[in-house]
């Protein structure tokens, strides 16, 4: 397989910190992951509102984002592992996820990002959604490389 050399960042709303028992999975991932992977905290505090949001996330606006988010599609691991494939072998250098707050990602933000993705049907904490991407990351490696770790 070839060596993924694209920079992934999770662009996130809010801060963890260093005690929540959280942090210690989240750097177990780390550890496992060969993608280069930065996660971004953009605040420590949510947002008043829509356009505080959308400001946070501007610096990033001309590069490609895709927006987690309720309303999304509904991917798959072997989805993802495709797409981001899909992405690195078009030469894309930089991929951006975005996760939003207690209240979310504003409309107009998922509509402006290039793929707009739910994590089920199930709204989940937004300090439980960094574990859960980079173990999406983990599970794309796997695929990439036929490793059984990834049985669907």
């Amino acid at each position: 397989m070839q060596q993924l050399v694209m920079k992934i960042r999770i662009l996130c709303i809010g801060k963890l910190k260093s005690s929540y028992p959280i942090s210690d999975l989240i750097s177990f991932y780390q550890k496992r992951i060969k993608i280069a992977v930065d996660i971004i905290e953009l605040t420590s505090k949510e947002p008043r509102n829509e356009q505080d949001m959308i400001a946070l996330f501007s610096s990033y606006k001309n590069e490609k984002c895709w927006a987690l988010d309720q309303r999304g599609k509904s991917w798959s691991e072997h989805d993802w592992a495709h797409r981001i494939l899909q992405e690195k072998m078009q030469g894309l250098k930089s991929l951006n996820i975005m996760v939003g707050g207690s209240a979310g990602i504003p409309y107009t933000l998922c509509k402006s990002s290039e793929e707009s993705i739910a994590l089920g049907p199930v709204t989940w904490n937004h300090l439980l959604i960094r574990p859960m991407i980079l173990d999406m990351l983990y599970r794309c490696e796997k695929i990439w490389e036929n490793h059984p770790y990834s049985r669907t």
